[in-house]
């Protein structure tokens, strides 16, 4: 049995959280057997003490995902392991569908922990681990990763997750009632956003403090107030005195502080009221985020580039051999779901980028086409000319908010199958 977590303030919530954690381990364990395993660790917010656990009409729901690594012992074939893995955690997902967002675990070998990448994910892994089941020894056998070695590219790649999850989580325009659940959820997507934008920023920085209490704290009282963040200030300035709220809505659960400073109660109509409007209103935060690491990535003045030619700056992104690369690796049988990207166009367009690439800024861009700033045409254009995804026959002569929602859900697709590798939930 894992040992009990603390993820809150709240001991009700670490006893519902635990549970999860435990129900997670034993299908995990049961799997893959105890000789091919080592130990199992819990990564992420959680394991810092951080859980979004809410209070829903049928008890609690984590809106936090379960993140596990599963540190594999020598000589186990891990393609093996997660082969016999993906149809219990397939299953594991349906069955939690009611208690959580999600079930993530991640195959490591020894040797891949003790060398760990210089990737966002695995440095706020070996940071911050909880064992959960087996030798707590591998703790002292995770590798270190200094900050300066992760490379800003990881910045923008975490800002376009968030704004694909923030797409696939957008309230629909029925403002009848919906679901409190599905309330919350775009409540959290917007609060992730918010809070990982921060995170992008000071790992570009390379000074990311451990808790995102700590790290709104950091760009408020040190960083916003640097003469060289004077422009991110003047863009940011209405949004700054909202941060330590979504904060402590991230790393609690609790509605309270979140409705106190953005108006209502928490009653499911006001949440739902707040959630729909800060989508909206969030958009032009998030921008002010992705223009800046993008400029930073790519070496130019990204603020004050126009939308219809973003995309050049998305072609310094990766080499010509380098794109050719990931679109034949994108392309392998198995690798993406069928229909999802057309051959012969995804390959004329890794001249450019890759199809990772690409979908990622046409997540982006088709983000930006709800702000009010954007006129559909200029999105239009980059869609066109960029757009990795296959496209059904009329697409041309559909209306915007059809053209949103096929693209959205070409994303969504994108979203689950290559990103999150959940082809099977």
């Amino acid at each position: 049995m894992p040992p009990p977590l603390r993820t809150s303030t709240v001991p009700e919530k670490d006893r519902f959280y635990s549970e999860l954690v435990e129900r997670c381990v034993t299908v995990v364990v049961d799997t893959l057997g105890r000789e091919s395993i080592r130990a199992i660790l819990m990564i992420g917010a959680p394991a810092r003490s951080e859980v979004t656990v809410v209070e829903a009409p049928d008890g609690y729901y984590s809106l936090s995902d379960i993140d596990l690594v599963c540190a594999c012992r020598y000589g186990t074939n891990l393609e093996s392991l997660r082969g016999k893995l993906a149809p219990a955690m397939s299953s594991l997902n349906r069955e939690l569908s009611g208690a959580c967002t999600g079930v993530d675990i991640a195959m490591k070998s020894e040797a891949q922990l003790a060398e760990p990448r210089p990737l966002i994910s695995a440095f706020e892994m070996v940071r911050s681990p909880v064992v959960v089941w087996g030798d707590d020894r591998i703790v002292s056998a995770l590798g270190d990763i200094d900050i300066a070695d992760v490379p800003n590219t990881e910045s923008l790649t975490l800002m376009h997750n968030r704004v694909t999850e923030e797409l696939l989580l957008r309230p629909p325009d029925d403002p009848g009632e919906r679901p409190f659940l599905s309330s919350l959820l775009s409540l959290y997507g917007t609060g992730k956003l918010v809070l990982d934008s921060i995170t992008a920023h000071l790992f570009i920085r390379n000074n990311v403090p451990t808790g995102f209490a700590d790290r709104v704290e950091f760009f408020l009282s040190d960083v916003i107030r640097r003469p060289e963040s004077a422009r991110l200030k003047e863009e940011l300035g209405e949004f700054l005195d909202e941060l330590p709220a979504w904060a402590i809505f991230k790393t609690t659960g609790d509605l309270g502080a979140l409705m106190a400073r953005l108006g209502g109660t928490t009653e499911p109509a006001d949440v739902d009221r707040l959630a729909r409007d800060m989508w909206g209103r969030y958009i032009r935060y998030a921008e002010v985020f992705w223009r800046d690491i993008l400029g930073d990535v790519t070496r130019t003045d990204a603020m004050d580039v126009s939308i219809d030619r973003i995309g050049r700056l998305y072609q310094k992104l990766e080499s010509p051999p380098r794109s050719a690369f990931r679109a034949r690796g994108m392309l392998q049988p198995g690798r993406a779901p069928e229909g999802l990207f057309p051959k012969l166009g995804t390959y004329y367009r890794a001249r450019l980028g890759s199809p990772r690439v690409l979908a990622y800024l046409t997540a982006a861009v088709t983000y930006l086409s709800f702000s009010d700033s954007l006129e559909w045409s200029q999105i239009a254009g980059i869609i066109h000319r960029y757009c990795p995804f296959k496209l059904p026959k009329g697409y041309a002569s559909m209306g915007i908010d059809e053209q949103r929602a096929v693209l959205i859900e070409r994303l969504r697709l994108f979203h689950h199958s290559v990103l999150l590798g959940r082809k099977g939930k």
